[in-house]
Protein backbone atom coordinates (compact mmCIF):
# COMPACT_ATOMS: atom_id res chain seq x y z
CA UNK A 1 0.00 0.00 0.00
CA UNK A 2 1.50 3.59 -0.70
CA UNK A 3 0.52 6.15 1.72
CA UNK A 4 0.09 10.14 1.36
CA UNK A 5 -0.05 12.83 3.51
CA UNK A 6 -2.18 15.34 2.40
CA UNK A 7 -1.42 18.90 4.49
CA UNK A 8 -4.25 21.57 3.82
CA UNK A 9 -3.79 24.91 4.95
CA UNK A 10 -6.50 27.11 6.55
CA UNK A 11 -6.64 30.40 7.88
CA UNK A 12 -6.51 29.33 11.26
CA UNK A 13 -4.80 25.85 11.49
CA UNK A 14 -3.41 23.36 9.37
CA UNK A 15 -5.26 19.93 8.77
CA UNK A 16 -3.10 16.58 7.73
CA UNK A 17 -4.86 13.82 6.36
CA UNK A 18 -2.79 10.27 5.74
CA UNK A 19 -4.78 8.73 2.32
CA UNK A 20 -3.87 4.97 1.65
CA UNK A 21 -4.09 3.86 -1.84
CA UNK A 22 -3.81 0.02 -2.68
CA UNK A 23 -4.41 -0.50 -7.34
CA UNK A 24 -4.90 2.71 -7.79
CA UNK A 25 -8.01 2.77 -5.39
CA UNK A 26 -8.19 4.53 -1.96
CA UNK A 27 -8.46 1.91 1.05
CA UNK A 28 -7.63 4.01 4.55
CA UNK A 29 -8.43 8.03 5.70
CA UNK A 30 -7.00 8.93 9.07
CA UNK A 31 -7.05 12.67 9.93
CA UNK A 32 -3.66 13.00 11.70
CA UNK A 33 -3.26 16.66 12.87
CA UNK A 34 -6.13 19.24 13.15
CA UNK A 35 -9.69 19.93 13.27
CA UNK A 36 -12.25 18.14 11.22
CA UNK A 37 -12.22 19.91 7.28
CA UNK A 38 -14.26 22.47 6.46
CA UNK A 39 -16.77 21.58 3.53
CA UNK A 40 -14.95 23.57 0.87
CA UNK A 41 -11.83 21.30 1.91
CA UNK A 42 -13.85 17.92 1.91
CA UNK A 43 -15.22 18.37 -1.59
CA UNK A 44 -11.39 19.20 -2.31
CA UNK A 45 -10.25 15.86 -0.64
CA UNK A 46 -12.94 14.14 -2.53
CA UNK A 47 -11.67 15.53 -5.72
CA UNK A 48 -8.27 14.68 -4.71
CA UNK A 49 -9.03 11.14 -4.31
CA UNK A 50 -11.21 10.67 -7.22
CA UNK A 51 -8.66 12.24 -9.53
CA UNK A 52 -5.61 9.78 -7.49
CA UNK A 53 -3.03 11.61 -6.19
CA UNK A 54 -0.50 11.39 -9.01
CA UNK A 55 -2.38 13.34 -11.09
CA UNK A 56 -0.42 16.48 -9.93
CA UNK A 57 -1.80 18.89 -12.14
CA UNK A 58 -5.91 17.92 -11.51
CA UNK A 59 -5.19 18.40 -8.12
CA UNK A 60 -3.46 21.59 -8.27
CA UNK A 61 -6.21 22.78 -10.42
CA UNK A 62 -8.65 21.73 -8.07
CA UNK A 63 -6.88 23.34 -5.43
CA UNK A 64 -6.70 26.78 -7.31
CA UNK A 65 -10.76 26.24 -8.26
CA UNK A 66 -11.32 25.64 -4.50
CA UNK A 67 -9.05 27.96 -3.37
CA UNK A 68 -7.82 25.70 -0.73
CA UNK A 69 -3.66 25.47 -0.47
CA UNK A 70 -2.84 21.88 0.32
CA UNK A 71 0.88 19.56 0.20
CA UNK A 72 1.06 16.41 -0.66
CA UNK A 73 4.05 14.10 0.31
CA UNK A 74 4.57 10.56 -0.23
CA UNK A 75 4.80 8.31 3.00
CA UNK A 76 8.08 6.99 3.98
CA UNK A 77 7.74 3.49 3.79
CA UNK A 78 11.19 2.78 6.64
CA UNK A 79 10.25 4.39 9.56
CA UNK A 80 13.34 2.70 10.98
CA UNK A 81 15.73 5.10 12.78
CA UNK A 82 18.57 3.95 10.43
CA UNK A 83 16.34 5.42 7.91
CA UNK A 84 16.05 9.01 9.68
CA UNK A 85 19.69 8.88 10.27
CA UNK A 86 20.49 8.09 7.11
CA UNK A 87 18.36 10.90 6.13
CA UNK A 88 19.55 13.59 8.54
CA UNK A 89 22.77 13.02 6.92
CA UNK A 90 24.69 14.88 9.83
CA UNK A 91 26.02 11.96 11.82
CA UNK A 92 27.70 13.50 15.27
CA UNK A 93 26.18 13.66 18.71
CA UNK A 94 25.02 11.24 20.95
CA UNK A 95 23.44 8.38 18.29
CA UNK A 96 22.01 6.22 21.35
CA UNK A 97 20.11 9.39 22.87
CA UNK A 98 19.05 10.36 19.38
CA UNK A 99 17.99 6.92 18.51
CA UNK A 100 15.82 6.69 21.65
CA UNK A 101 14.19 10.22 20.63
CA UNK A 102 13.28 8.18 17.30
CA UNK A 103 11.90 5.23 19.07
CA UNK A 104 9.80 7.51 21.46
CA UNK A 105 7.77 8.88 18.55
CA UNK A 106 4.46 7.49 16.90
CA UNK A 107 4.15 6.27 13.46
CA UNK A 108 2.52 9.60 12.11
CA UNK A 109 5.27 11.51 14.09
CA UNK A 110 7.97 9.81 12.35
CA UNK A 111 6.05 9.96 8.84
CA UNK A 112 6.01 14.00 9.62
CA UNK A 113 9.86 13.53 10.65
CA UNK A 114 11.25 12.21 7.97
CA UNK A 115 9.10 14.95 5.14
CA UNK A 116 10.58 18.02 7.95
CA UNK A 117 14.52 16.47 7.40
CA UNK A 118 13.84 16.95 4.13
CA UNK A 119 12.86 20.33 4.19
CA UNK A 120 15.35 20.97 6.67
CA UNK A 121 18.72 19.44 4.62
CA UNK A 122 17.07 21.78 1.65
CA UNK A 123 16.99 24.91 3.69
CA UNK A 124 20.66 24.10 5.54
CA UNK A 125 21.67 23.63 1.35
CA UNK A 126 20.56 26.87 0.25
CA UNK A 127 21.60 28.58 3.35
CA UNK A 128 24.88 28.06 3.89
CA UNK A 129 26.05 30.26 6.91
CA UNK A 130 23.51 28.13 8.72
CA UNK A 131 25.14 25.08 10.97
CA UNK A 132 23.23 22.16 10.98
CA UNK A 133 21.41 20.98 14.34
CA UNK A 134 22.72 17.80 15.55
CA UNK A 135 20.18 15.14 15.18
CA UNK A 136 19.65 14.98 18.37
CA UNK A 137 18.55 18.77 18.58
CA UNK A 138 16.37 18.32 15.40
CA UNK A 139 14.11 15.77 17.26
CA UNK A 140 14.34 16.98 20.37
CA UNK A 141 13.02 20.75 19.84
CA UNK A 142 10.86 19.01 17.06
CA UNK A 143 12.39 21.35 14.21
CA UNK A 144 11.27 18.76 11.62
CA UNK A 145 7.55 20.84 12.37
CA UNK A 146 8.85 24.22 11.74
CA UNK A 147 8.30 25.96 8.05
CA UNK A 148 11.66 26.23 6.65
CA UNK A 149 11.94 27.95 3.04
CA UNK A 150 13.01 26.16 0.34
Amino acid sequence: MQEYLVTIFGNNDNRSIRLGYLNGSMVSVKLVEGQVCNDTELRFLFAFAANYVQEADLLANNGRTLKVKFKVQIMATDLSFKAFWDAYGYKVGNKAATEKLWNALNEDEKHQCLAGTKRYNQFIARNYQQQKAYAETFLRQERWKNEYNV
